[in-house]
């Protein structure tokens, strides 16, 4: 079963007709282009919502007009106008108004090699880091030597544990 979502153009962004997914929901459009690999969408959640989904691209999504709910992963983060959310790379995440009334939101979506080639330095210090799991935290309960405080949220770094042999 394919999940999909809809949405009508609005000026000046992009705005996809039908977003598709395969089976295991990863999303089946290509953003931007090989050359340019980004895409920037404005949608008004009023009548749909944005089913879950991941794709290899990062994705920053803006509250215009909020309130709207972001489901990343088992974690949902409620913003209000003016707050964000980065999603990282093959990361499961749906988006839906969060109340009654209008919510509106700007995104962009973006392929890791945009900031960056990974046969540099650049890539291998500060883009490939951003590939490994990571959860965003809102509370201030984090352990404050695992966690990146982002006004107000925290990521987390998830330990790997490796067995002894």
């Amino acid at each position: 079963m394919a999940f999909q979502t809809s949405c009508a153009a609005a000026g000046g962004f992009s705005c996809l007709p039908d977003v598709v997914a395969d089976d295991e929901g990863r999303e089946l459009v290509q953003h931007g282009s090989a050359l340019f690999p980004i895409a920037c969408y404005e949608e008004n959640l009023k009548s749909y919502s944005v089913a879950w989904h991941w794709h290899e691209e990062f994705e920053y999504i803006l509250a215009v007009k909020g309130p709207l709910a972001v489901d990343v992963s088992k974690v949902r983060l409620v913003l209000q106008t003016g707050q964000g959310v980065f999603v990282n790379s093959g990361v499961f995440h749906a988006v839906e108004q969060a109340e009654t009334g209008d919510a509106l939101l700007h995104s962009g979506v973006f392929h890791p090699r945009l900031i960056g080639g990974m046969d540099t330095i650049f890539w291998q210090k500060l883009v490939h880091p951003l590939l490994q799991p990571c959860l965003l935290y809102t509370s201030d309960a984090a352990d404050e030597e695992d966690s990146v405080d982002l006004g107000g949220h925290r990521i987390i770094q998830k330990k790997i544990k490796k067995k002894k042999k």
